[in-house]
């Protein structure tokens, strides 16, 4: 399945991490920002000008993951990124997916504009400032998230390709959700039966 190539590309980063770990390690903090700022320009900018304006400024671009795995370990370090950077960001990435969208009547692949509000994302969870009421159901969708991200991609396939349910046949807006909600309840309700198998629990847990 195409979708599962972030497994793929995950066991190429853990491959990464010793000589991630000697980086981050020595790096000062003007080398790392460079580093940041030449990944982002080479690994997200540079893919997104390209995809929206259907230009090839270089063939020459670097995976966001690379990007985006380095940053995460610099977003949790205090200090290192100034927090209103993060959350400004990620408010332009929402209002850039939004514009894109309604621009393009489709839904993106991976941008700058998602990878934006993705950060922003990681920064209010990473801080633990959020306390949610309802754990318990955050717990049991956790429980099942492999085996929903695993299954999502099908019924994906299914909705778009041949029961023909397409976003763009409501006002993007709740086209977007009713996709996004029936793609997590067939998904939900296939990853707990999944679950109950005895030989598919081992390997998804």
């Amino acid at each position: 399945m195409d979708h599962l190539w972030y497994i793929y590309m995950l066991i190429g980063l853990y491959i990464l991490t010793p000589a991630l770990k000697i980086f981050t390690k020595n790096a000062d903090k003007k080398t790392a920002k460079f580093i940041l700022i030449s990944l982002f320009i080479l690994g997200i900018l540079i893919p997104t000008i390209n995809d929206f304006f259907h230009i090839k400024i270089t063939v020459f671009n670097l995976n966001h993951l690379l990007y985006i795995y380095l940053l995460g370990y610099y977003i949790t370090v205090k200090d290192f990124i100034n927090e209103k950077i993060i959350y400004s960001c990620g408010i332009i990435g929402i209002i850039g997916y939004i514009i894109m969208i309604i621009i393009t009547k489709n839904i993106p692949n991976t941008n700058m504009f998602n990878i934006l509000e993705s950060i922003m994302i990681f920064k209010i969870f990473s801080t633990g400032k959020i306390k949610f009421k309802y754990n318990k159901l955050i717990k049991k969708i956790a429980k099942y998230s492999l085996g929903i991200y695993i299954v999502h991609y099908p019924y994906s396939i299914l909705l778009h390709n041949f029961l023909k349910v397409y976003t763009n046949n409501f006002p993007f807006i709740f086209g977007e959700m009713i996709a996004v909600g029936l793609i997590f309840a067939l998904s939900y309700i296939t990853s707990v039966i999944l679950y109950k198998l005895p030989f598919l629990k081992k390997i998804l847990t």
